[in-house]
């Protein structure tokens, strides 16, 4: 008989002895092992029921267990039943992470594909590269060295085999210093920088078998690879051509180039030297002034070439006069100066040695078969007795030598105080002058410049020209010299760049404005404080542009004060203003400064231009400045074009830009608009 509380399992009575798989269990079913468990209970409850019946009223615990049994197997099916659905849902989002893999792993074999290609395309990419860089390397014009870290020869190209003149099989290994006879004592400080990782330049000569020297500048570049030992790549770039020209250039700039004699620049100098010398020593000396009597009526009447030859013989007789001490120099034009040192030694040799220069220009010059006789007037300063000033010495003795032209000419003049009063005239043209500036007297004439090749007008300079009331007409050089002197130099530069503003704007608006008008900036005004401010003023009062203007700056002017003059150029060429460096090769010219200046044009003097076409050292000279400026990316403008063998010289010679009467006489704005309109017809 079963208890009460002895829950039933619902089996079906299993004859004793009977296993689980005499119960039909399906061995795959999911359920099958708690359907194994279910037939034991079954037949575990077929046997307590034989139990209870053989023995009525046993122990409760046997009822007791069957319930906790019951229980553990109904909680143990539960859990399996949802784990078989988590199951499912497991092998769902497998399922599909599988499929999401697999479109991974198509796409990444696709991107190794494109990588592969890409690959390849960079390493044709970079074969082509080192082609091209291998055939750079060889066809260089400059010499190309490379260095290993122990600053030995890995590779030449051919040029430097050429420099060396060693096949490059000689140079491998070697160390650069002993491939070269050149004069670069800090070679080994250089290239141990250039290891360390720091570049430098520097200008060497290299001797040749021809027992000339090549000059070159090296350039010592660093390379340096993570994890590997540096190199250095070594360029020589010849400059031996461009080191030629600026030495003629610098011989230029401190000597004549008709007499060969030392210029006015080089002449100061000298002056400023003796004075720190006679300081020291408590010596005197002597600054004398010459200048020939009727020397435009040599020219006039034989020509320009036959005054330069007595020009030369002039020299030759003044050098031999003054003897081995004295320091003679040409001014330019008839006008030279002669230095006598140490005058108070002999208080005679002033006196002496400018009578026999007198005497010795007195005798008649034969020039081509004729007989051409010439004075002079000469001028003496003396110091430290009236100045120990090198500027004061010259114009004293300026004044000195109108004195004597005064007298009479043929004169020689010492300096008194009494000459002052030959200052006078200059005064009054002073005084004169700022009248004419206030009144808006100043005219200025336009003189056109045009281009070599084409013939086409390409600007003009602006020329001051002063006449007075009576209608005499005072010459530039005349009253500039004196405006330059006083300090009205500044309002006479303004007064004509007013008018310059002031035609240009009509002239745009009439439509015929030329493309650049230059004007010339002196010294004074270059180094004025508030020089850039007030030119932009006035071309804004007149709404003129700047790059309507050109700023035409002697080369001496800049080099007064180097520095000055570069930020005031920078200020104006930032804003738009060419500049044009005037007069270039009267002064000291130099690559130094060139590639610091923001300079559009070189301007060659009248000087050079008016031997052309001559020897080949005076075209040497001028084909030199033009190459410089090509090289510098400057247009070159010859001034002083007189003849035309000297356009066709120019021309020939490359040079951009041309201007003188052979072009145009300086014109006024009304003729210069009817220049313009011919122009525009005969080019179109």
């Amino acid at each position: 008989m079963r208890p009460a509380n002895l829950p039933s399992l619902n089996v079906s009575t299993v004859p004793s002895g009977t296993d689980a798989d005499d119960v039909g269990l399906d061995s795959h079913d999911p359920l099958s092992t708690f359907g194994r468990v279910r037939n034991e209970l079954e037949l575990l409850e077929h046997l307590i029921d034989e139990e209870l019946n053989s023995h009525p009223g046993g122990p409760s615990r046997v009822a007791e267990a069957m319930c906790m049994l019951a229980r553990a197997v109904g909680n143990a099916e539960s859990v399996h039943r949802e784990a078989i659905v988590r199951a499912d849902a497991l092998s769902a989002a497998q399922a599909e992470a599988l499929v999401h893999s697999a479109e991974v792993i198509e796409e990444l074999e696709r991107t190794k594909i494109e990588l592969v290609d890409a690959r390849r395309q960079s390493e044709r990419d970079r074969e082509a590269r080192v082609n091209l860089l291998s055939r750079v390397f060889e066809n260089a014009r400059e010499g190309v060295v490379i260095l290993n870290a122990d600053g030995r020869i890995q590779e030449v190209n051919p040029v430097f085999c050429k420099i060396a003149r060693k096949d490059d099989r000689c140079l491998i290994g070697l160390g650069l210093d002993s491939t070269l006879e050149w004069s670069f004592a800090d070679y080994r400080n250089v290239l141990s920088a250039a290891l360390s990782g720091e570049a430098s330049t520097e200008q060497v000569a290299v001797a040749r078998s021809d027992s000339e020297e090549q000059s070159y500048l090296v350039s010592f570049s660093p390379v340096q690879n993570e994890g590997e030992p540096p190199q250095v790549i070594v360029m020589f770039s010849d400059v031996t051509d461009i080191d030629r020209t600026q030495r003629h250039l610098q011989q230029q700039a401190l000597h004549d180039q008709l007499t060969g004699l030392p210029n006015r620049r080089f002449f100061r100098e000298r002056i400023q030297t003796v004075i720190d010398e006679c300081s020291r020593d408590q010596a005197a000396f002597a600054v004398c002034f010459i200048d020939l009597d009727d020397f435009k009526h040599v020219n006039d009447s034989f020509g320009h070439h036959v005054g330069d030859d007595l020009l030369i013989e002039v020299s030759q007789r003044i050098v031999a006069s003054a003897g081995p001490d004295a320091f003679v120099a040409r001014f330019g034009g008839d006008e030279f100066a002669i230095l006598l040192s140490r005058t108070n030694e002999d208080l005679l040799k002033t006196v002496t040695v400018t009578d026999r220069v007198l005497r010795s220009l007195r005798n008649p010059i034969d020039l081509a078969g004729t007989e051409v006789r010439v004075s002079a007037s000469i001028g003496v300063t003396e110091s430290p007795q009236q100045s120990s000033d090198a500027d004061e010495l010259l114009q004293f003795a300026d004044v000195a030598m109108y004195a004597a032209k005064k007298a009479g000419r043929n004169q020689i003049r010492m300096f008194t105080e009494r000459m002052w009063q030959e200052v006078e005239q200059q005064h009054r043209i002073q005084r004169q002058l700022s009248d004419a500036i206030d009144e808006a007297e100043i005219a200025v004439h336009y003189q056109p410049q045009v281009d070599l090749q084409t013939g086409e007008c390409v600007g003009c300079e602006a020329l001051a020209r002063w006449r007075l009331p009576d209608g005499r007409e005072i010459s530039p050089a005349e009253f500039v010299p004196v405006a330059e002197r006083s300090g009205l130099i500044t309002p006479l530069g303004e007064s004509v760049l007013s008018a310059v503003c002031r035609d240009l704007v009509e002239w745009q608006g009439r439509g015929c404005r030329p493309d650049r008008v230059a004007i010339n900036v002196s010294p004074r005004q270059l180094y004025g404080r508030t020089f850039v401010q007030r030119v932009l003023g006035i071309i804004e009062k007149y709404g003129a542009q700047p790059d309507w203007l050109t700023l035409e700056i002697t080369e001496n002017a800049m080099m007064e004060n180097l520095p000055q003059a570069m930020r005031t150029i920078h200020q104006f060429s930032d804003r738009g203003f060419h500049i044009a460096l005037d007069d270039f090769g009267m002064g000291y010219s130099s690559l130094s400064y060139l590639k610091d200046f923001h300079v559009d044009y070189l301007k060659i003097d009248r000087s050079f231009i008016v031997d052309l076409p001559g020897e080949d050292r005076v075209n040497s000279i001028v084909e030199s400045v033009i190459h410089l400026a090509r090289g510098r990316e400057l247009s070159v403008v010859a001034e002083g074009v007189e003849t035309e063998r000297q356009y066709q010289a120019l021309k020939e010679m490359g040079c951009d830009i041309g201007q003188g009467y052979l072009i145009a006489r300086p014109l006024k704005s009304n003729a210069l608009e009817a220049y313009l309109e011919q122009q525009a017809v005969r080019c179109s």
